[in-house]
């Protein structure tokens, strides 16, 4: 596949347009070539939409195009950092870290004397949570003051002249903190600096489909100056049978305007599988119906009753692809498209199996034994502890309760002597008093007793533990701002979990805020606490490396444009598959392609709609079922376990088995119309 540039007096933009697999990677890696034959020393710059794609491409050079030096994969935010260092101004603002924008948010709703059409919702927490993802949009798209923008628009309830007032506030108060649009280099010389950076005047881009208004605008203002080389994941048959890379079409149309740009469609090369299911996937061209499966590829789909016996089938085709098939472990990918109910159990069964695995996904700080611990210490109440709480916290969690005497610890009698004592909830001093008349009585009983000298010692224990604990709790629930919460938060975390990897990532995080110094004046502790158990939630800790650590699990966003020799996707269930999100509550669709209507999309992409996320989906879906170069694998449970109901199959999945046969399949008819890669697993077969 011939793809050199044609010679010109300035640096042009080269569009080549397919799939994923195995155009783009085949067009990435046959230039790639040809630069190197060229000139062996030559820097090759590859801009990438992920980290696990830019591993992905890495581990796919080294196999195929072994012996190159030079070849660099950078990020956008690589990218965006390594042109603003060299022209960096200092700037002394705090940084606002991740999250941070919620806490703003929250401060501003609840500051404002009159929120006009929000007013009620003012001093809610999942008013807080919708008003910063809104302005993290609008952030995105680059949009500043609302006023100017709603002018025009009727606005008979006041809801966008309330949203403008408070977006207005916002930025005043996020100005005061550096943020990761800061970290963007300045655009009236992007070009020249790229070019010393990088010691290169090309750049590829692969596999970014969708940019935002920041990055749209980098990519423009290096234009004239460094040659793009743009892999772009679309393709249309230029008729009306339809697409299923719709979404892309508009960033498609950005890159189009650029100036010296040439589109170039890619069609397979004769040595390759031919057209794969991207090509057919939600198109209905009556040519098309008959029989189909790419070339070297197999589908195998199966069900079972219930998600715990799909993901034991799924381990079990794990074990049989490396056993029988001699697939490596880590040529085998999962692919959570809803990794709600699935990302822990499969998780837990590849341990149980000994079966090696790259967790790309990550787990939630809050869902880690010690993040589950460090909301449960926060959530504990400083004037008044009560006896459940305690006792839940003590036999629940796995905390430091002494620091002189941690083996003595008897946590169960501990849960005795609270029931004996016959206290429901009390504050400091009752609690203390309570104790040490315990602590008497079992001395006074122990020269008889030997089971008393012990209940003594776990009295005196509990009591100075309950003492330490009140003595962190009134600390932080006495805090006067973030700075003091967050680093009273860190002294009651490193007081009472053990030391490990996990603790120490969550002192990280939470140490990030102390040092942002938020304002938080008018925001309840009760808040704050909230508030920090979703900054857990939202911070993820990975597990293994691609290609080296086994299987790779990952999600449809990480995983895009990475390929597997055999690859699974699980839970394709109706009403699972394709996630369905709400729309936002603040800025509905319709204001959203109003506010898009007064900028010009050459300059600024649309704000996400939530219409346009089933197009989406419906791409990565298509873009999915060729990422599996030998084998893939599609499954759902057909019993819903919370409802105590049969579940029906997605209707991607459904789309899949059309392509198969060639014709509609319905969605009670699996087992009847695709008999040969169709397995209805009984109970008793995954036992």
């Amino acid at each position: 596949m011939e793809l050199a540039s044609k010679n010109q007096s300035k640096p042009a933009v080269h569009i080549f347009t397919g799939p994923w697999h195995p155009e783009l990677e085949e067009a990435l890696l046959d230039d790639i070539r040809r630069l190197k034959a060229s000139d062996p020393l030559q820097p090759v710059v590859v801009l990438c939409g992920s980290r696990l794609l830019c591993a992905h491409l890495q581990w796919l050079l080294a196999e195929t195009l072994s012996g190159y030096i030079g070849i660099r994969f950078i990020t956008f935010a690589d990218l965006a950092r390594d042109l603003s260092l060299p022209k960096r101004a200092p700037d002394s603002r705090p940084e606002l870290p991740t999250r941070g924008t919620e806490l703003i948010a929250a401060l501003t709703a609840s500051e404002s004397p009159d929120s006009g059409y929000f007013s009620p919702l003012k001093d809610t927490t999942g008013f807080h949570r919708a008003l910063a993802r809104t302005f993290e949009d609008l952030d995105e798209a680059g949009f500043e003051d609302l006023h100017d923008h709603i002018a025009a628009f009727a606005d008979p309830n006041g809801k966008l002249l309330s949203l403008a007032g408070l977006r207005k506030r916002y930025l005043e108060r996020r100005r005061t903190f550096r943020t990761r649009t800061d970290d963007y280099p300045p655009l009236d010389d992007a070009g020249r600096v790229f070019r010393e950076v990088y010691d290169c005047d090309r750049l590829h881009l692969f596999g970014i489909y969708d940019l935002t208004v920041l990055q749209a605008r980098l990519v423009r203002s290096l234009t004239g100056e460094v040659e793009l080389r743009v892999f772009f994941p679309y393709w249309s048959g230029d008729d009306e049978w339809g697409t299923a890379f719709s979404y892309a079409a508009p960033v498609l149309n950005l890159f189009r305007k650029l100036p010296d740009a040439e589109v170039t469609p890619l069609t397979p090369s004769r040595g390759c599988a031919g057209k794969g299911f991207s090509r057919r996937l939600f198109r209905y061209d009556p040519q098309e119906a008959h029989t189909f499966l790419p070339a070297g590829r197999s589908v195998r789909m199966f069900s079972a009753r219930g998600t715990v016996a799909e993901i034991d089938a799924l381990v079990g085709r794990i074990n049989e692809e490396a056993l029988e098939n001699g697939i490596p472990f880590d040529r085998i990918g999962v692919l959570l498209w809803n990794p709600d109910g699935y990302h822990a159990l499969l998780r837990q069964r590849l341990e149980r199996a000994g079966i090696p695995y790259c967790d790309a996904i990550g787990t939630p700080l809050s869902d880690t034994p010690e993040g589950r611990a460090t909301s449960a210490l926060l959530k504990l109440s400083a004037p008044k502890l009560v006896r459940r709480e305690l006792t839940d916290i003590t036999a629940g969690h796995q905390l430091i309760f002494s620091d002189t005497d941690p083996d003595e610890v008897d946590t169960c009698a501990w849960e005795k002597i609270s029931l004996d004592l016959g206290i429901t909830e009390a504050g400091r001093e009752r609690w203390s008093k309570a104790l040490e008349l315990a602590a008497d009585r079992y001395e006074r009983k122990s020269a008889q007793d030997r089971r008393a000298a012990k209940m003594h010692r776990q009295a005196e224990l509990m009591r100075r533990f309950i003492d330490r604990l009140f003595e962190q709790l009134e600390a932080l629930h006495t805090a006067r701002n973030c700075a003091e919460f967050f680093t009273r938060a860190v002294r009651l975390i490193e007081t009472f979990i053990p030391a490990s990897a996990v603790r120490e990532r969550i002192v990280e995080t939470l140490e990030e805020f102390a040092a942002a110094g938020l304002p938080s004046e008018g925001i309840p502790v009760r808040r704050l606490v909230d508030f920090t158990t979703s900054v857990l939630r939202g911070v993820r800790i990975g597990r293994g490396k691609y290609r080296r650590d086994g299987v790779t699990v990952f999600d449809k966003m990480n995983g895009r444009g990475v390929a597997c020799d055999v690859l699974f996707i699980p839970g394709l269930a109706q009403g699972a598959v394709p996630v369905r999100g709400a729309e936002d509550p603040i800025l509905g669709d319709r204001e959203r392609t109003l506010l898009a209507s007064r900028t010009p999309f050459s300059e600024t992409p649309l704000l996400p709609l939530h219409s346009r996320r089933i197009e989406e989906e419906r791409m990565l879906f298509a873009l999915s079922a060729d990422s599996a170069r030998r084998r893939l694998y599609l499954s759902y449970s057909h019993w819903d376990e919370a409802k105590g109901s049969p579940r029906l199959p997605s209707r991607f999945l459904l789309e899949i088995c059309r392509i198969l046969i060639g014709k509609s399949v319905p969605a009670d008819g699996l087992p009847t119309h695709v008999p040969v890669s169709y397995t209805h697993l009984r109970a008793h077969e995954t036992s």
